[in-house]
């Protein structure tokens, strides 16, 4: 932790003003860049080594100071680690800009925390990044004074990437393409950022390129010849993405990466990119994941396997990415989705092989143990089998235990996705959960007696179709043949009644965003229609299981007057695999580039969907994605396209 204060220390306090911007030494951009291309092949020692010595050469130097960070927090997953050398940094200098300005980029201190960049522009303010904090401050409500910070911040450093991408986001945003065309240029012209703008300028061509046949071919020619002659694995290497996501011409891609393979054929698409990837176990609790390089890839082609395929060559597919060395995390999320697909089967032998898998890897997910139990008891087969799963469930749900913090994600992330109220809300449905299944086994080992106390104490914690359903089979066992019949009505209706009963009806917050073709769309131009808004991200496998759900809702319902918007919150390192998603899974409706939707509308959990009715009301949320999401979803968009009159 004393590494880096060191050498601040070594190097002199620096004082206000001009005497932050230090020019940085040609050997430590190339430690970053050297740094930068072992973390691609997963040298990750060895890079953050570079790092550090980056940071020694220059101690100002902001982007080795993000790339140290980036390598523990994004590639090792030790984002506490890291944190806890800046907070400690910053607590013994608090008057340094570097730290507070690099903590607040890397969101070691929360989303752009407004404090900080404030202090920055104080204690610096000639610094030519407190020209960025400025219009990072600036944005929040006026996009023309954020538009001349930024550049006022190149004109100090024409290497700050970041303010070139802001400076080109708030021109395209403003519709001023041959501006943002222009300052794409000046960011190419810069001998350290040149990839980084000639991948802007081929993306910007394209898009006023549209709509002009001979103009689009011209410029798919222009970074056709570019492919054939280029030797450099990362040109070529941008060049397959902007075919794949960009022009997608799946042919030209398929081509550069053939040629990218005669060079090097241990290049995959994702060398170099992370990702963090939420999915949530059988108890509804985050399991936070940190991808990069081979893992983002296992990941990926996991994540692109077919619903539609039978759930036998699901499982072939998904054993063969379980060969591949996943790390732990990755090899629990394969055995989880392993676990799903055996559900679908009503395989007995592999249910009970990935659902013991699963558990002996997350000892907190006693829902887990419950519906495996449940699933045996229905069948009869190996009940007490079934009642040490029970039991154990049941064990391990008689007190609240607080989910612990991951230590690859911050606390205000953990607050925001897993709220103290829904954790408290899921001990509820977990320990139901572990009740339900422990009455029905009871009552199946022929003690309906203790099995009705036990799921009337489920159903008097979580009310649920499945607790009533259960509860009324064992009264039928019990010959109370007219209590029976009622609770099997009441569970019937539990499922609408619940879902009416979240219904909501606040106004909605209007937005305009960018599809993925560039074209721009705004909710309040959809007024009179119900709208699906679904936030998702393309390394979110529930949400490639939901777009088949929505995809038939919006074919079957548009003529109805539904309309559905897609939102993924991908961020840069992943945005790029937006459009080779949409054209994976099919999706036919428009898709939109989040930037700060999902904030306005306080999505913390991937999928979401939210409803808004045809007067521009929020009507419904509907979070995360389950046996019952289809259900739900339907019932809301049905019950909202019927009421023309609300």
């Amino acid at each position: 932790m004393l590494f880096i204060a060191t050498c601040l220390s070594a190097h002199g306090r620096p004082s206000q003003g001009e005497r932050w911007n230090v020019p940085v030494p040609a050997k430590a951009i190339t430690l970053v860049r050297r740094s930068e291309d072992l973390a691609e092949r997963n040298n990750l020692n060895e890079a953050l080594v570079s790092a550090r010595q980056a940071v020694a050469l220059a101690p100002t130097f902001l982007k080795a100071h993000l790339q140290y960070i980036r390598i523990w927090a994004n590639f090792l997953g030790q984002f506490d680690r890291v944190k806890a050398e800046y907070d400690s940094l910053i607590l013994r200098e608090p008057d340094n800009p570097v730290y507070l300005l690099a903590s607040a980029f890397a969101g070691l201190r929360g989303d752009y925390p407004r404090n900080d960049l404030e202090k920055v522009v104080q204690i610096a303010p000639n610094w030519a990044w407190s020209y960025y904090a400025k219009g990072a401050l600036a944005r929040e409500t006026d996009y023309e004074l954020a538009l001349v910070e930024y550049v006022k911040c190149i004109e100090k450093d024409e290497t700050a990437d970041r303010a070139y991408y802001k400076v080109i986001s708030i021109q395209e945003r403003q519709d001023r393409i041959d501006d943002a065309i222009k300052t794409a240029e000046r960011m190419a012209a810069q001998p350290d950022l040149n990839l980084q703008g000639l991948v802007e300028l081929w993306r910007l061509h394209f898009i006023k390129a549209q709509g002009d046949t001979e103009l689009v071919a011209k410029v798919t020619a222009e970074l056709r010849q570019l492919a054939l002659t280029s030797k450099d694995i990362h040109l070529l290497a941008a060049l397959y993405r902007t075919f794949a996501n960009v022009i997608k011409d799946g042919d030209e891609a398929r081509s550069v990466e053939g040629r990218i393979h005669a060079i090097d054929p241990s290049w995959y698409a994702e060398r170099g990119t992370t990702a963090l990837a939420m999915p949530y176990n059988e108890s509804g609790i985050p399991h936070v994941m940190t991808l990069a390089n081979w893992q983002l890839a296992i990941f990926n082609r996991a994540n692109s396997i077919r619903e539609d395929l039978d759930p036998k060559e699901r499982i072939a597919r998904l054993e063969y990415l379980l060969s591949l060395k996943p790390n732990p995390d990755l090899r629990w999320y394969l055995t989880s989705q392993l676990y799903r697909e055996a559900r679908k089967l009503a395989d007995r032998a592999k249910i009970v092989k990935y659902g013991e898998s699963l558990y002996a890897m997350d000892r907190s997910d006693k829902s887990l143990g419950a519906n495996m139990a449940l699933f045996l008891a229905d069948r009869k087969t190996d009940l007490q089998r079934a009642l040490r799963l029970t039991r154990s469930a049941e064990k391990g749900t008689v007190r609240f235990h607080p989910t612990p913090k991951p230590s690859n994600i911050s606390a205000e992330d953990f607050e925001r996705i897993f709220p103290k109220k829904w954790r408290l809300a899921n001990y509820r449905m977990q320990r139901a959960r572990a009740l339900e299944s422990l009455g029905w086994i009871l009552c199946q080992m022929h003690n309906c007696t203790r099995g009705e106390i036990k799921l009337r104490e489920a159903v008097s914690l979580d009310r649920t179709e499945q607790g009533l359903t259960l509860l009324a089979k064992v009264l039928f066992k019990l010959g109370r043949f007219d209590e029976a019949a009622m609770i099997s009505v009441e569970a019937k209706n539990e499922f609408y009644n619940l879902i009416k009963s979240r219904f909501e009806n606040v106004p909605s917050q209007d937005f305009r965003l960018a599809t993925i073709d560039r074209r721009k769309v705004s909710l309040s131009d959809l007024k009179g229609k119900v709208v699906m808004l679904s936030f998702w991200a393309t390394w979110c496998g529930p949400c490639a299981a939901e777009s088949p759900v929505i995809n038939n809702m919006y074919e079957r319902y548009k003529q109805q007057g539904l309309e559905v918007l897609g939102i993924s919150v991908d961020g840069k390192e992943t945005q790029g695999q937006v459009g080779e998603f949409v054209k994976e899974h099919n999706i036919n409706y428009p898709v939109l580039l989040d930037d700060g939707v999902g904030t306005l509308y306080g999505v913390t959990v991937y999928p979401t969907v939210i409803f808004v009715d045809r007067h521009g009301k929020v009507r419904y949320t509907a979070r995360g994605y389950g046996v019952d999401t289809p259900r739900e979803l339907e019932l809301v968009a049905s019950e909202l396209l019927k009421d023309r009159n609300r």
